[in-house]
């Protein structure tokens, strides 16, 4: 049997489905991957705005070293980060963590605020995406230098001291 079609009164030739085209993944992502296709300058302008507000946070943590060490102060006073070192351990119960966290900030802090006033949420948004800039930032060379998987310096052993990590000899 041909894998031509045979058109009828009501019915026009179609062409056979690829193999590829039959995999559920791919049927799945067909969609949003044409939304963003047809949308694509408003796609790389919310990337650029996001991913910018990353960058001048971690900018002005690395000009005002005061503000990166009052984020992360306030996050060792409210518990985050002692919950975010218990979950590194359980790589599964992080990521649904994650995704919770997520779900939750969404709906919460954008789409809740932007019931009520329209387009707050994008405000919030901007704001909680300046401060994970902030949170993010290494406030001393060393620890930048041991951020950087690439680089010599963070395959060496670390011991804690009082005033941060320090890189040791041995």
């Amino acid at each position: 049997m041909s894998r031509k079609t045979i058109a009828t009164k009501d019915q026009s030739p179609q062409r056979p489905l690829t193999p590829s085209a039959k995999h559920p993944l791919r049927r799945s992502l067909r969609k949003p991957f044409q939304i963003i296709h047809t949308n694509f300058r408003a796609y790389l302008t919310i990337n650029a705005i996001v991913y910018g507000l990353v960058i001048t946070g971690l900018v002005a943590a690395m000009v005002f070293p005061n503000l990166s060490a009052t984020q992360v102060a306030i996050l060792e006073d409210n518990g985050t980060a002692d919950l975010v070192r218990s979950l590194i351990n359980n790589s599964w119960l992080f990521s649904l963590t994650i995704l919770g966290v997520n779900v939750a900030t969404s709906a919460l802090s954008i789409v809740l605020p932007s019931l009520i006033v329209p387009f707050a949420g994008i405000a919030i948004f901007a704001y909680k995406t300046f401060t994970l800039g902030l949170a993010m930032a290494r406030p001393s060379r060393t620890l930048r230098l041991r951020s950087a998987w690439h680089s010599p310096i963070s395959r060496r052993p670390c011991k804690r001291v009082d005033a941060g990590l320090t890189i040791s000899s041995t």
